[in-house]
């Protein structure tokens, strides 16, 4: 059986299966005390059957990727939606200390492919395809540097970062919730809001505070259509100004 799906019903597709993890995580709690995501439940579960069809030969799989660089763009948008100046100054020693970190982890892990795939007889490229570019840069680094590394000698480098980077991606929730949740209890940690940090809950991490909570902080902190309609917006209006830093970078070479 073949299975081809067009835009349209790629994207009816992915939003099921993400549906699909949401409800699983409001219906087991162990998913929601680790803080596994939804699209991360329902992918994986998806990739797990997947992977069973195809190699049983009883399906064929194949989508319609036209809307992957624009989806992947919009993700990558929104992690720098949240960004502050004023959080930064607030973190002060500690977010130099973090900078340092993961400086000296992007470099061991680009040292540490390099390496492994020498040993392995493979082109030293594969080490930066599956060091840093996607497992600190994730899917939108991959979809940049893809390239750049096949044109320097190493095939099919954009679809080995792409695995790496999902692998990275499904591994790092799998393991850093657990450890999250488990750090959390352990140091009793608690938000500068005065609310409790609270794995458990479906649908957020900070649970009210029997204190501090009241009828208004629970109305500015609610997100309604409006408010996410305005956020989108930004998103989108971020990206096409992206559009012409971008350009003024490749135009300068």
């Amino acid at each position: 059986m073949e299975i081809n799906l067009n835009m349209y019903q790629t994207l009816a597709a992915a939003v099921a299966v993400f549906f699909l993890g949401g409800f699983l995580k409001t219906k087991i709690k162990l998913l929601r005390k680790y803080c596994i995501p939804a699209p991360v439940i329902g992918g994986t579960i998806f990739s797990i059957l997947n992977c069973i069809l195809y190699t049983r030969g009883i399906w064929t799989y194949t989508q319609d990727t036209v809307m992957q660089n624009w989806c992947m763009m919009l993700f990558f948008t929104s992690i720098g939606y949240m960004a502050s100046v004023h959080l930064i100054r607030k973190g002060g020693l500690l977010v130099i200390k973090m900078a340092l970190l993961v400086g000296i982890l992007i470099v061991m892990q680009n040292l540490i492919g390099i390496s492994l795939s020498r040993f392995f007889g493979e082109n030293p490229l594969m080490g930066l395809a599956d060091g840093s570019i996607p497992l600190v840069g994730g899917h939108g680094t991959s979809g940049s540097f893809g390239p750049v590394l096949e044109s320097m000698g190493l095939s099919d480098a954009t679809t080995i970062a792409f695995a790496a980077a999902t692998f990275g991606l499904v591994a790092g929730s799998f393991i850093g919730g657990p450890i999250g949740e488990l750090l959390i209890r352990r140091f009793r940690l608690t938000s500068s809001e005065g609310k409790v940090i609270d794995a458990s809950l479906p649908s957020g991490k900070m649970g009210p505070h029997p204190e501090t909570e009241n009828d208004e902080d629970a109305a500015a902190n609610y997100l309604n259509m409006d408010n996410f309609m305005y956020a989108f917006g930004q998103l989108l209006l971020a990206m096409g100004i992206g559009t012409y830093v971008s350009q003024f970078f490749i135009d300068i070479g």
